[in-house]
């Protein structure tokens, strides 16, 4: 098989590739915790076979350009980049063009102002530098109020479109090793983001430098099959007959080569599904991409006849899905931000599965009635022009959305809905405390600072904040700022010691105007026991205003009669119901 056939041909496993990654990301987004739970590796996968794709198509352009070799037209920058404004931007337009309508009836000033920010940058695919300086994690709660936080994997990708072509093209000039390039910018880009998700994990996440070598993954393997199809061949057949051997078989050299091709995509694929299913987001990418990276290395490199390949990969509905699988991650996560937005919390099943049906419904119309249109037929200089320029309208259209503040004089009340929406979540995460508290309410101070909530069902919070009502008042910004893996956890009790065996604010006098202060130190002992009997709480954090006790607290162990008939000793179960 020549080189121009090889680099031509249809891969419709690809295409099924597509299909896994895009489902994991979208079973992620919209079921966190469930069977895809660490399903954000699929945007991984996405990179390589980018990376794969991309790379093939430029190796052969620039064999035509740069060596004068085959009968097609030699490659353009020009045509190039035409050829990817064609392709991406008609589902962005038509999407973003949507939700700016949508998010006019539905956000609020300050989410529409930064709806028009990150607007303004996916128009320019630079979100992943915009998120990158927001200094936010891609993995925590507030995440889920961004509806274009997605597209930072599509400004990796453009960006590596800008930067490797012409690298390319200066390799190929200068009869430089195309593969050497290639590798020592992975082991770069792969070491340095071996130190940096450590030492600045938004840098290691969001920059596309650091994320390079997930895409040039992929332009290593499309490299090796195109220039390298003879010994990549023959090293398939000595592995495939080592196999045999192990197996007791006797095979052709054909039989053997399958038998290769067919454990390299049972083990890619069983690395995707180990990343998909089992990792964290601690750390991530680090060397944990690795996994999905391999992965999907070792099935593309496979080939379309190994038989996972074609069975599974190549099933018309797993090709499909990959067919539509780009306009699939552009729809779907702002449908599922918006029901976010509008209930104020993680949506229910049904509305979930209701807005996953309609980014399907959306990314079928987009790929058959939008993108064919623009992307294919005559007139190619025209529709990209004309691409570029809607493009910069719905960019300046987000440029000014953000400068007017998200236009405040939309909404009578705008402070009234976030307000609404903020007591129901509070209520909601002060029911889960009473489940497991259920005296909490009735024993501590009559004031929404003193009540214990809890963010994520009990077992499942991570952090715990024991203190007074200074305390109380950090909770909402620690819910924030936390991961999908972490929740938090709150106990105040009005002027309470959040140590065991003291009791502030005991004197008579206090007592008198705040009856509920006699029960602080048991409130406080009880939230301690608590901690001790679940393991999932990793932090603890004690806070305390110092004017309740600087002079006015008492060591209860050698005072216990000053506190009445509830002088049980700290840590004891059931403290509570003996009170």
């Amino acid at each position: 098989m020549d080189t121009q056939r090889r680099i031509l041909e249809y891969r419709p496993d690809i295409d099924g590739l597509r299909a896994i990654a895009v489902i994991s990301v979208v079973l992620y987004h919209a079921f966190p915790g469930s069977i895809c739970g660490s399903g954000f590796v699929g945007v991984d996968v996405f990179f390589v076979i980018s990376g794969f794709l991309i790379s093939s198509i430029l190796y052969s352009g620039m064999d035509r350009r740069v060596k004068g070799t085959g009968t097609a037209r030699p490659f353009s920058f020009i045509d190039f980049y035409s050829r990817r404004v064609r392709r991406i931007f008609p589902s962005l337009i038509v999407c973003l063009a949507a939700f700016l309508v949508i998010g006019w009836f539905v956000l609020l000033p300050d989410e529409y102002r930064l709806f028009g920010k990150h607007t303004a940058g996916a128009s320019a695919y630079v979100s992943n530098f915009i998120l990158w300086y927001e200094a936010g994690s891609y993995f925590q709660v507030t995440s889920q109020t961004k509806p274009l936080l997605h597209l930072w994997s599509l400004g990796i990708e453009e960006q590596f479109y800008l930067i490797w072509p012409l690298l390319l093209f200066i390799a190929y000039k200068l009869r430089l090793s195309v593969f050497a390039l290639a590798a020592a910018g992975a082991m770069a880009s792969f070491g340095f983001e071996l130190y940096f998700v450590d030492e600045a994990p938004s840098a290691a996440f969001y920059s596309p430098l650091l994320r390079f070598w997930e895409l040039m993954a992929g332009g290593i393997l499309a490299w090796l099959i195109i220039y390298k199809s003879e010994p990549f061949s023959n090293l398939q057949y000595r592995t495939g007959v080592c196999l045999s051997a192990v197996l007791h078989r006797r095979q052709s050299k054909q039989d053997s080569i399958r038998l290769c091709e067919n454990m390299l995509s049972a083990v890619g694929m069983g690395l995707i599904l180990i990343a998909v299913s089992v990792l964290d987001s601690r750390e991530f990418p680090g060397y944990k991409a690795l996994l999905p990276v391999m992965g999907a290395v070792l099935m593309i490199g496979a080939g379309k006849d190994a038989f996972l390949n074609r069975y599974l990969l190549s099933n018309r509905t797993m090709v499909w899905v990959g067919l539509i699988s780009y306009p699939l991650y552009i729809w779907h996560w702002p449908f599922l931000s918006f029901a976010w937005i509008a209930g104020g919390g993680l949506p229910q099943p049904a509305v979930r599965i209701a807005c996953v049906i309609l980014a399907v419904i959306m990314s079928a119309l987009t790929y058959y009635f939008v993108e064919p249109r623009l992307r294919w037929g005559s007139h190619a200089g025209a529709k990209t022009l004309g691409l570029l320029a809607v493009m910069a309208i719905i960019g300046g259209t987000g440029f000014a959305i953000m400068r007017q503040e998200g236009f405040p004089s939309r909404v009578d009340d705008p402070d009234q809905p976030l307000i609404d929406v903020s007591e129901l979540r509070m209520e909601d995460d002060g029911r889960r405390c009473l489940e497991s508290i259920p005296d909490w309410k009735k024993l501590s101070e009559n004031l929404d600072i003193t009540q214990c909530r809890f963010q994520r069902p009990s077992g499942k919070n991570t952090i715990a904040v024991i203190g007074d009502s200074h305390g109380g008042h950090l909770y909402a910004g620690l819910t924030a700022e936390t991961g999908e893996n972490d929740g938090v956890a709150v106990f105040p009790a009005g002027c309470a010691v959040p140590l065991i065996g003291l009791h502030a604010a005991a004197d008579p006098w206090s007592v008198r105007v705040y009856p509920e202060r006699k029960n602080s130190e048991y409130l406080i002992s009880e939230a301690f026991f608590y901690i001790l009997s679940h393991k999932n709480i990793k932090k603890v954090v004690l806070a305390h205003n110092p004017v309740c006790s600087w002079k006015n607290v008492i060591d209860t162990y050698g005072n216990a009669e000053q506190l009445g008939p509830c002088s049980a000793k700290p840590i004891k179960n059931s403290l509570l119901k003996n009170c």
